[in-house]
């Protein structure tokens, strides 16, 4: 799964050393990314966009998860560390033929 996260500064200083992590932790997968800056507000035009994106984050589902609903969480961890702030939202998992039948043999793949 490859995940983005958009990040917008409301606040009134510019923040350096941003931690993006998104996780999946029901299936223990999660993947991390540093953003070195992001400039405080400073738009008045509608039109202007000072957000930024993360880069694309991979997490490898396993090919033994099994079918179902996940929650998806999104970290943003700023201001060396004091400050968090987290968004979930769901994904659905559709299990592959291996994870659906428990007797089915292991493949090796090269």
């Amino acid at each position: 799964m490859l995940a983005s996260v958009r990040l917008k500064n409301y606040g009134e200083k510019d923040e350096d050393g941003i931690k993006v992590r998104v996780s999946i932790p029901d299936l223990e997968v999660s993947a991390s990314d540093y953003i070195d800056e992001l400039d405080e507000e400073d738009c008045t035009d509608e039109d202007c966009d000072d957000s930024t994106t993360s880069e694309e984050l991979y997490l490898r589902i396993p090919a033994d998860a099994i079918a179902g609903e996940y929650t998806v969480k999104a970290e943003v961890i700023y201001d060396d560390g004091d400050e968090k702030e987290t968004e979930t939202t769901t994904i659905n998992i559709v299990g592959g033929e291996e994870a659906a039948t428990p007797t089915a043999k292991p493949k090796t793949i090269i």
